[in-house]
C-alpha cells in the first residue's frame, strides 16, 4: 500500500521556518494529514527539538508553540479549500493561504521539552465560497492533555508563477 503524501510534501521547495521542508534550520511542521475520510480534522505529530526551549529550562518556547499551530492551520486551510472545491490536493491552479491573524491564543499548560511528541490538531470553523478567509481552530496536545489552543484566520492569496515554481521545484543540491 502506497503511503499518502503529507500536505507539505506536495511543495518540497517551501522555505518557511515553521513548515518548510526546504528550510534546513526550520522546525519542520511537515507531516500534516486529514485525520479521517470525513476531512473534518487534520493532525501533525511533531518531534520536539531540544533547541526549542523557553527561558525556563525544560519547557517549549511559546513562539514555537504558536508557530506549530499557525503553520499546521495554514495547511489545514489549503487542504480544506481543495476539498471544498472537490479538487485533488496541489492541483492547478495552486491554492495558497497566508496567516491573516489570530483573535485567540491560550497557553493552558507548559510543555516539557522531554515530552518527545506534540500532536497538533486543527479543524476548520468557517470556509465560505465567496470569501478568501478561512477560520481554523488549533490545539497542541501532549500525552492526551491540551496544552495550548488558538484560532487563526487564513487568507487566500494568488501566488505568482515564480513562487509556484519555487515551491514545486526546489534547487538541486
Amino acid at each position: 500500500m502506497k503511503k499518502e503524501k503529507s500536505f507539505q510534501e506536495h511543495f518540497p521547495g517551501n522555505i518557511c521556518f515553521g513548515c518548510g521542508p526546504a528550510n534546513k534550520r526550520g522546525i519542520h511542521v511537515t507531516k500534516s494529514y486529514w485525520v479521517g475520510p470525513d476531512h473534518k480534522e487534520t493532525i501533525c505529530n511533531w518531534r520536539i527539538r531540544k533547541f526549542c526551549t523557553a527561558t525556563t529550562r525544560g519547557r517549549i518556547n511559546g513562539a514555537i508553540q504558536y508557530a506549530l499551530m499557525d503553520c499546521h492551520s495554514i495547511w489545514t486551510a489549503i487542504a480544506a479549500r481543495y476539498d471544498f472545491e472537490k479538487r485533488p490536493f496541489a492541483s492547478d491552479p495552486v491554492i495558497m493561504y497566508v496567516t491573516g491573524g489570530s483573535d485567540y491564543v491560550k497557553y493552558l499548560k507548559p510543555i516539557p521539552i522531554d515530552s518527545e511528541i506534540i500532536t497538533v490538531l486543527a479543524r476548520v470553523e468557517e470556509l465560505k465560497t465567496e470569501s478568501r478567509r478561512c477560520t481554523i481552530f488549533a490545539e497542541l496536545v501532549v500525552k492526551g492533555v491540551i496544552c495550548a489552543e488558538a484560532r487563526f484566520f487564513a487568507v487566500r492569496v494568488e501566488p505568482d508563477p515564480n513562487e509556484i515554481h519555487a515551491l514545486l521545484y526546489p534547487p538541486k543540491k
